[in-house]
C-alpha cells in the first residue's frame, strides 16, 4: 500500500489549484490544499472522489464568500 502523496491540480470556478492527496488507508483517501486563504480537508473512498468533494466544499467555500460581499 503506497503511503506518499500526489500532488493534482483541481480547476475551481475556473481557477487552478493545487491539492495533496495522501492514501491514509486501503479505502481513505485525504485531500488538502487551501482556497481563498483557507485550508480545505476532506476524506473519501477513492483519489478521485477525494479531489471532487475538495472541489465541492472550495465552490462552497467561494459562494459563500460572494453571498457575504453582495449581501
Amino acid at each position: 500500500m503506497d503511503k506518499g502523496h500526489r500532488e493534482r491540480s483541481v480547476m475551481v470556478w475556473g481557477e487552478p489549484h493545487i491539492v495533496t492527496v495522501y492514501r491514509k488507508s486501503e479505502t481513505v483517501y485525504e485531500a488538502i490544499g487551501n482556497y481563498m486563504c483557507e485550508t480545505i480537508c476532506v476524506n473519501d473512498q477513492s483519489e478521485g472522489a477525494a479531489i471532487k468533494r475538495w472541489r465541492e466544499v472550495a465552490a462552497g467555500v467561494s459562494s459563500e464568500q460572494r453571498t457575504r460581499v453582495g449581501g
